[in-house]
């Protein structure tokens, strides 16, 4: 099993976090994990790594300097300064070894809480990609900006199961860089935009239980009518995700996260060097002040979840 990550140095504590998740629920496996380098990563982040794999699996780090050198010059200029830590989703073909046909990427900020052997064993041979429907897949304003139907869809990228041999044999690369080149004025969550706009007629979509995120769970009425047509999917899929998805600026690992799950998470933490470590976050201080002035005035705080609650969070 080929896991593809990329990691800069701030975000080396959580994607342990969720290595160690995914090598505790899914015993057994033989893996090979590859790592993007991001800003700042360290030779200690990176025995960090390999020391949460574990002796039995293999890990390879990539440096993208060099390699994407080529592709940040064609970029329009606003756009240059993310590609290492959001467009390299678009050049895995080209970033890893002509070897790999098939790659599965996983973002940091998720734990991954039962078995993915079968999301890896996922036939894909006809599709250049899989991936599950972002919790804004019905915003009206995602298909009037990229210009396609919202019945093609609209992806979150936390997850992706890459077909690279598809890639590399239809010449994919070149679809990407028409869109970046061309279409950048139609661009604003980048890599999630450029994906869902390339592949919005050839994909595969993915249950939501491979990539549950956290605001389905949300009380607020846009995001709940944003997925109508997909409500009963959400809630069997919210009786015990395989992948659950924190997304948003809130993060478990933060002082202030105001999202569900945030124990289940701590108990992987838990599980690595990083034990009860917290970041204080800008909300931080701003929800201290918040909470005193609330408590002077004597007046509820208001609470951000609805009142479901799914099984795995009782």
């Amino acid at each position: 099993m080929d896991i593809l990550i990329l990691t800069s140095h701030a975000y080396c504590m959580p994607y342990c976090v969720m290595l160690t998740s995914l090598i505790h629920n899914t015993p057994g496996i033989d893996l090979v994990l590859h790592v993007m380098e991001g800003p700042g990563l360290t030779s200690e982040d990176k025995n960090a790594i390999i020391k949460t794999v574990g002796n039995n699996n293999k890990v390879l780090f990539y440096e993208l300097g060099d390699m994407l050198e080529s592709l940040i010059a064609k970029l329009p200029t606003d756009r240059k300064d993310r590609i290492t830590s959001v467009y390299s989703k678009l050049f895995v073909d080209q970033i890893l070894p002509s070897s790999i046909d098939k790659v599965l990427w996983l973002d940091g900020d998720m734990i991954v809480r039962h078995s993915i052997v079968d999301l890896w064993n996922t036939d894909i041979t006809d599709y250049p990609i899989a991936y599950v429907r972002d919790v804004g897949n019905n915003n009206v304003e995602f298909y009037n900006r990229l210009g396609y139907s919202y019945n093609d869809g609209y992806f979150n990228t936390g997850v992706i199961l890459y077909n690279l041999k598809y890639w590399r044999q239809n010449n994919v690369n070149k679809d990407i860089m028409n869109v970046l080149e061309y279409d950048s004025n139609r661009i604003s969550i980048l890599d999630q935009d450029v994906l869902s706009l390339v592949f919005h007629k050839k994909k595969k979509v993915l249950p939501f239980k491979y990539n549950f995120q956290t605001w389905f769970l949300l009380k607020n009425k846009f995001i709940q009518i944003s997925i109508p047509d997909y409500g009963e999917d959400i809630m069997k899929a919210s009786v015990d995700p395989v992948i659950y998805h924190y997304i948003g600026s809130d993060k478990p690992w933060m002082y202030i996260c105001d999202q569900p799950g945030i124990k289940e998470w701590e108990s992987y933490q838990n599980m690595t060097v990083w034990g009860g470590v917290k970041i204080k976050n800008q909300r931080f201080f701003i929800k201290k002040t918040r909470s005193l002035i609330k408590k002077l005035l004597k007046r509820p705080g208001n609470k951000m979840f609805r009142g479901y609650v799914p099984p795995f969070l009782e």
